[in-house]
């Protein structure tokens, strides 16, 4: 009679410590997925243009991201590129090039609002060409003529406009923050780019015990007490 009684309770128990132990999963999973704030702060510099014939830049991210560990974002505008009013004087800027180039260099820095860790991407260049007049330019994509621009980030899978390049931003807590440069063309330009971030153990915010733990701990004592009754009841007899 004891034991039937027992392995009743053993089963009831059991039952309660699997449907707690799912519980307690589905709530450790819902806070990792929790999503992360990082400020965002860069620099674009200019370099190879001839005087005053380089494109004017205006930046266009915002300074706070919303970031979801494991979950690429859409693509968002960097910022603007618009050519110079005219090609200049270069011997490039005449007949049959007609074209202005030279070099964008982007510097970022990352900072995790909660755990306050921070992220450096040092460099990243791209070439970029305005053509004023004649032939579209090959990394447009098109055929044709008419007044075209692009811009081709260094190692990027193509120098078209589909092309992109991905750097590694290591955080201070172990984190990685995978950064997309888009490839873009056309007339005043606006390159876009992604963000994803990897969690190393320190990314989404604080995960706070989960309310079933304690609840997962005493279904734990329960079936040892009972196990040590048991036991104390067969010596007895």
């Amino acid at each position: 009679m004891i034991r039937d009684t027992f392995s009743g309770t053993r089963v009831k128990i059991q039952k309660l410590l699997a449907t707690t132990a799912a519980v307690l999963l589905t709530t450790v999973g819902a806070a990792h997925a929790a999503t992360v704030a990082v400020t965002d702060t860069y620099t674009i510099t200019e370099s190879g243009f001839t005087g005053a014939y380089h494109p004017s830049i205006t930046n266009d991210l915002v300074g706070s991201l919303s970031l979801t560990p494991g979950t690429t974002t859409t693509a968002t505008n960097f910022f603007v590129a618009s050519p110079s009013g005219s090609c200049g004087t270069a011997s490039s800027c005449n007949s049959p090039n007609f074209t202005q180039s030279g070099t964008l260099t982007v510097q970022m820095h990352f900072t995790e609002t909660v755990s306050g860790a921070t992220g450096t991407l040092s460099s990243q260049t791209g070439t970029y060409i305005a053509k004023y007049s004649g032939t579209d330019l090959g990394c447009s994509g098109k055929s044709g003529s008419g007044q075209t621009d692009c811009i081709d980030w260094t190692g990027a899978s193509s120098n078209l406009p589909s092309g992109f390049i991905t750097d590694a931003v290591h955080m201070s807590n172990g984190d990685t923050l995978n950064v997309t440069f888009i490839n873009a063309q056309d007339w005043a330009i606006t390159p876009t780019i992604k963000f994803d971030l990897i969690s190393g153990g320190g990314g989404a915010n604080p995960t706070p015990i989960p309310a079933a733990l304690p609840l997962f701990a005493t279904g734990l004592g329960a079936f040892g007490l009972l196990g040590w009754r048991r036991k104390r009841k067969a010596k007895a007899a």
